[in-house]
């Protein structure tokens, strides 16, 4: 029989520092809106910097608080119950931090900026007002005008059903000629489509 002698107990410990990290990197991302992806590297780093702050205002505001040397803290032997404790007070130092953290990129990093968490397709269509007037062109350059019945929020795609739809045709001059009723309802693939123009005011 092989048998590896794994070090358990410094993985459990490394996996403990990172978490009080993690837990400041998520807060700081979705209090912040963030939507960037972060490679690997980066993530890692960021954790890593984020438990070694929490880490740090801990056993500063320990030293201070009970007014020992820093020296002292670090190396004096603790219960397990004083570790626990210590561990749940070092969550909700990144807790703060993670909330700290966003807010300096929402408020500063972004200022100006309407940064929300809900895709842009989203935002136009959840803030139009109902019914949605819309005019779909398609990728053949065909242009078809109805009321947006349904639309699809989901990652694979943005289609859309028009009710009342009809078929725009232009002169030379693009002026509308006519419109030609194409049926009660109209099926819009998102690979059909180029254009959405919104024709119902957007209150964002």
């Amino acid at each position: 029989m092989v048998s590896f002698n794994l070090p358990l107990i410094d993985l459990v410990y490394a996996f403990f520092i990172l978490v009080p990290g993690f837990v400041t990197y998520r807060i700081g991302r979705y209090v912040g809106k963030v939507t960037v992806e972060v490679d690997r590297f980066n993530k890692t780093a960021y954790t890593l910097v984020s438990s070694g702050i929490a880490l740090s205002l801990l056993v500063l505001t320990y030293a201070i608080a009970f007014r020992q040397p820093l020296e002292s803290v670090v190396t004096a032997e603790y219960t397990l119950g004083e570790l626990g404790l210590a561990y749940l007070i070092l969550l909700g130092i990144a807790s703060v931090n993670g909330c700290a953290a966003g807010w300096f990129i929402d408020n500063r990093l972004k200022d100006g900026l309407q940064t929300r968490r809900e895709k842009t397709w989203e935002i136009m269509l959840d803030s139009a007002e109902r019914p949605i007037e819309a005019r779909v062109v398609t990728t053949e350059g065909r242009e078809i005008h109805g009321y947006v019945n349904v639309y699809d929020t989901q990652d694979h795609g943005k289609d859309v059903l028009l009710e009342y739809p009809q078929k725009i045709i232009r002169d030379e001059n693009g002026e509308i000629r006519e419109k030609i009723s194409i049926g009660d309802y109209a099926y819009v693939n998102e690979g059909d489509i180029s254009h959405i123009y919104i024709e119902s005011k957007v209150d964002v």
